[in-house]
């Protein structure tokens, strides 16, 4: 079963990510020392659209590997592949349920497939992960509507019109909220 975000959330993960007693934590650059776990919960079970990359400094430093993003390059090998592959970067965009299996973070899409979201590849890198919960665009239309003044029928009373241009102002409200948060 897929939940469904009642207001729109968004979790933005900026920095170095690192294994903590087999946890995946995130350095923030804003936050501080963050529990990936933890801040993805109100997200896990729900539609979402997730971006995980390697995430380099601006401008990228082209000598470097991962173009500075990898702070492996000292140890000679990198988990990810930099050691081979200097300029490569990690890149991960899907649609879907967000949800963990016994390797770790998975996106499922509608079709059932499941993509796994290679967080190991993410540690030891300056990094990021972007997830926003997808509104529910079906109740969104049967709000909408429910709005048609035809469904009021034949003889409205005055309660009854009070009662529609509350729901109706309240919409409104939550619709400016998720604009908000984009």
């Amino acid at each position: 079963m897929v939940a469904k975000a009642t207001e729109m959330e968004v979790c933005n993960l900026l920095g170095v990510f690192y294994e903590a007693d087999g946890c995946l934590r995130v350095a923030d650059e804003h936050d501080g020392a963050l529990d990936v776990e933890t801040v993805l919960a109100p997200v896990k079970g729900v539609m979402v659209h997730v971006l995980a990359h390697h995430r380099p400094p601006e401008p990228p430093l082209k000598d470097k590997w991962g173009v500075g993003c990898c702070y492996l390059e000292g140890q000679g090998h990198c988990h990810a592949g930099h050691h081979e592959r200097p300029q490569w970067i990690y890149t991960f965009n899907a649609v879907g349920v967000l949800q963990t299996d016994d390797d770790g973070w998975i996106v499922e899409s509608k079709d059932g497939a499941s993509h796994a979201i290679r967080t190991d590849w993410l540690v030891g890198h300056r990094s990021q992960i972007v997830v926003v919960s997808m509104p529910d665009l079906e109740k969104m239309a049967d709000k909408v509507r429910e709005f048609d003044p035809s469904n009021l029928g034949a003889d409205p009373r005055i309660t009854d019109l009070q009662d529609r241009a509350s729901e109706i102002r309240d919409y409104l409200e939550e619709i400016n909220k998720l604009k908000d948060n984009l």
